[in-house]
């Protein structure tokens, strides 16, 4: 039986606390092989099926003994993986089993891991899935440039994780500066927030960008500024917070700024539910209720189950990629799982095409030759570059020459009494007035 070998793909940490692994364990991104079974329809003349390697990679901790524990992945890497591990029950023709492979905590980790699924001798790898934070996502969507695989990208939502000059890697999720165009260019617009008939003028609105100090929350910030800016909506504070601990008396600063600028509405930026959960935490110590800003959460830590299911969540206004959930198997709970979901079912079916396209091989056939798994690649590639189709959870999909999902959709939704809701645009709309003061509530 082959050895299990874990690879660290990313130094990142995770700052809630109930995660971290004691006795030496560390909180790694885990390379998963997936062994995915495409069954053909059974002839005489024909394999009846397929077997082809995927690679994934997720944010899981590996403890001493070199075993993954799923139960302390970070909460964002388990609804990943709960996403493909239904999709993976769900879509008929296919079965899956795991071999974890992993190394040390070292520089280049991340490379040391796709190469080895790549040359594997035994299952090289034709497709990549992954991964959870964007700091591995951009550095594995340049691997896979350089190594010549195809790779889908599920759920980082990063400005900037593709090459320039990328051809091999498929962004399913949304950039950060599309949340800003649609908070911005579709919802908090000037016309939109022209006053009605009968309204009390007040100063128009303004706004707060809270955002974590790193290259994505940066990135999305300054894409929220010019947008809201676009919209002659008046920045009144714009600051910054540590993307590994949240300074509290930092924080009370921003507070104090924020009341002193009085400031209507707060966007917050965090890829961390922790850090969420923190931010609306301190929000509520500082303000009383009717002075609070309205709270704005651009998906990232705010679009998890952790946040959506914490009290935290019915302050916040959460602007999400569109979860199409009548087109979503019951089971689906949140974006991430969603997503990963959607991201097995689409490469399932760019395989299939590519075996409608050529008579079936066993899979030793792929193995003989290296130049025949390139060829491989280079067709699930080609079948992305070229597919359209409405897959399950997300709605219609179709790539630009980027590599990103150029049909893209979202929405804002709300917890009230621990139920989710998709909120209208108006309704929203309205309770920004009424922040603004531009309305009288009844």
């Amino acid at each position: 039986m082959k050895a299990h070998r874990h690879y660290t793909l990313d130094g990142s940490t995770v700052t809630d606390g109930r995660r971290m692994l004691k006795h030496k364990k560390a909180i790694i991104f885990c390379a998963t092989v997936l062994l995915l079974f495409l069954s053909a329809c059974a002839q005489s003349n024909s394999v009846s099926s397929q077997n082809f390697p995927i690679g994934g990679l997720w944010e899981v901790p590996v403890e001493d003994n070199g075993e993954a524990n799923w139960g302390y992945a970070s909460s964002i890497a388990n609804e990943q993986h709960a996403g493909y591990t239904l999709a993976r029950e769900n879509l008929e023709d296919n079965s899956f089993q795991d071999i974890i492979s992993g190394e040390s905590n070292q520089q280049g980790e991340i490379q040391v891991a796709i190469r080895e699924m790549v040359e594997d001798e035994e299952k090289p790898v034709v497709a990549v899935i992954g991964a959870t934070t964007n700091e591995a996502t951009m550095r594995a969507a340049s691997l896979v440039n350089f190594f010549n695989v195809p790779m889908l990208v599920p759920s980082a939502n990063g400005d900037n994780l593709l090459p320039s000059n990328n051809i091999w890697a498929f962004r399913l999720s949304a950039p950060g500066f599309t949340y800003a165009n649609y908070m911005f260019g579709s919802v908090l617009t000037k016309i939109n927030l022209t006053p009605i008939s009968g309204a009390v003028i007040e100063p128009s609105l303004k706004i707060a960008i809270l955002y974590e100090q790193n290259t994505f929350g940066e990135s999305a910030a300054v894409a929220t500024a010019r947008a809201a800016m676009l919209q002659e909506i008046e920045i009144g504070v714009y600051a910054s917070f540590s993307s590994e601990t949240i300074d509290p008396d930092r924080m009370v600063r921003i507070m104090e700024n924020m009341a002193e600028n009085n400031v209507h509405l707060a966007y917050l930026i965090t890829s961390d539910p922790a850090a969420a959960r923190t931010l609306v935490q301190i929000f509520h110590s500082r303000f009383f209720k009717d002075a609070m800003p309205i709270l704005v959460g651009q998906a990232g830590g705010f679009a998890s189950a952790e946040f959506l299911e914490s009290d935290e969540a019915e302050s916040v206004y959460v602007v999400r990629q569109e979860l199409v959930k009548d087109q979503c198997p019951t089971d689906i709970e949140s974006l991430y799982e969603a997503q990963a979901y959607a991201a097995v079912y689409l490469l399932d079916q760019a395989v299939k095409q590519v075996e409608e396209n050529q008579p079936a091989k066993q899979w030793y056939e792929w193995q003989a030759k290296q130049t025949e798994i390139a060829v491989f690649r280079e067709e699930i590639r080609d079948a992305l570059k070229q597919i359209r189709l409405k897959v399950p959870c997300l709605g219609m999909v179709a790539f630009d020459n980027t590599g990103q999902n150029k049909l893209l959709n979202f929405e804002l939704v709300t917890v009230k009494g621990e139920q989710l809701s998709i909120l209208e645009t108006e309704d929203f709309l309205n309770s920004v007035r009424r922040r603004a003061g531009q309305l009288i509530s009844q």
